[in-house]
């Protein structure tokens, strides 16, 4: 859990998302819910040696992951006013996957 010490970053940019697979008889890609920044607060994301959070508000966390990213949690929150973005609220992580974009500096 995140002490009060410490703050949260991020930038008014960030969402939230959940992408359910559809039953295997159905066709086509899995659904997707979008979650876009409310505004409400600024917990957009934060590291502690406990794990790592995203969105958060009233002790809940729109994403939690553990520190050795072996298990997570999902629960509703204000920063992101989402649903689960599991299918269970407590899950095992059996892969993570770790995208970087950054724009070119003119250096």
């Amino acid at each position: 859990r995140r002490h009060r010490s410490q703050p949260a970053a991020g930038s008014p940019c960030p969402f939230a998302q959940r992408a359910i697979s559809l039953p295997a008889q159905e066709t086509g890609a899995p659904t997707l819910s979008y979650y876009p920044w409310t505004g409400k607060n600024a917990f957009i994301a934060n590291a502690t040696r406990s794990g790592l959070v995203f969105g958060a508000g009233e002790g809940k966390f729109a994403l939690f992951l553990d520190n050795d990213l072996n298990r997570g949690r999902t629960d509703k929150c204000d920063t992101f006013d989402n649903s689960f973005l599991t299918t269970e609220q407590d899950f095992l992580i059996h892969r993570v996957e770790a995208f970087v974009f950054a724009l070119e500096t003119p250096y």
